[in-house]
């Protein structure tokens, strides 16, 4: 409904024009006339109010997941950079600031998501480990006896050893992990390799001895780990296949019975 040009500054105006702009009148309301604007003299909007503080807040929302996706794009092609050069340096001689210069960032933007190289190289196993485990535990569920369990589980660690210069930087964070306590706890954790209690879960089932499968778990890993040395130091009078061999043989002597 049209308010009546004859409105003046202070003209109090029935409830029908309020109701047309959304007002709240549960008291008489006087509508002040500005530049062909009509308020209140407290601004009480309900409807009209709420609409645009949905449309703010859907905004809100808006530019809260561009930031985030920002953000998460940021996160990966730091990553991404630093694998290269520790791929192509190594991880010792590789400078956070190499890493964001690569990446086309400022340094600041490193550390609004990690402490140090160590954290990020961290995050980077955590990543790679659980996208190859996720392959495992979709098979190791088949297995019907160890020797199944053992065949694929170092078909996940070929899988590792497949990336060379992956294996390679794996090998000296671990070498480097070694030099410090925390890091070297963290290590140990089943989030970051092939731990002895991770072991022992994927091949308990299967095992027909009391010999305990933790330390199936240790001999393997040992093996597996002693093999990325051989390779890196190119001995190459074992290969791949030998250590598997090996290892699947003495899992199988210790853990399965004998007639």
């Amino acid at each position: 409904m049209p308010v009546p040009v004859a409105a003046r500054e202070g003209m109090a105006f029935p409830r029908t024009y309020a109701h047309a702009f959304s007002l709240d009148i549960r008291t008489p309301t006087l509508l002040v006339v500005t530049s062909g604007h009509f308020l209140t003299p407290s601004h009480k909007l309900t409807k009209g109010h709420r609409g645009r503080s949905t449309i703010q807040e859907t905004r809100d929302k808006d530019m809260a997941t561009k930031q985030q996706e920002k953000s998460q794009q940021t996160m990966q092609e730091l990553m991404d950079s630093a694998i290269r050069l520790f791929g192509s340096k190594g991880f010792v001689s590789t400078s956070v600031a190499e890493i964001t210069d690569n990446a086309g960032y400022a340094k600041g933007s490193f550390y609004r998501h990690w402490n140090s190289k160590d954290e990020l190289f961290l995050q980077i196993i955590e990543r790679k480990f659980k996208h190859y485990r996720a392959a495992r535990h979709e098979r190791i569920r088949e297995a019907g006896n160890l020797e199944e369990a053992m065949n694929i589980i170092w078909d996940f660690l070929e899988t590792i050893l497949g990336d060379r210069d992956w294996s390679s930087i794996f090998l000296e964070f671990t070498v480097h992990s070694a030099t410090n306590d925390s890091l070297r706890k963290l290590m140990n954790k089943s989030d970051y390799r092939l731990n002895n209690r991770v072991f022992a879960d994927l091949v308990r089932d299967h095992m027909e001895t009391d010999f305990p499968p933790e330390k199936i778990g240790a001999l393997n890993t040992a093996m597996f780990e002693g093999y990325l040395i051989h390779r890196a130091l190119g001995t190459r009078v074992l290969d791949l296949a030998d250590v598997r061999r090996a290892a699947i043989d003495m899992a199988l002597k210790n853990g399965t019975k004998r007639d």
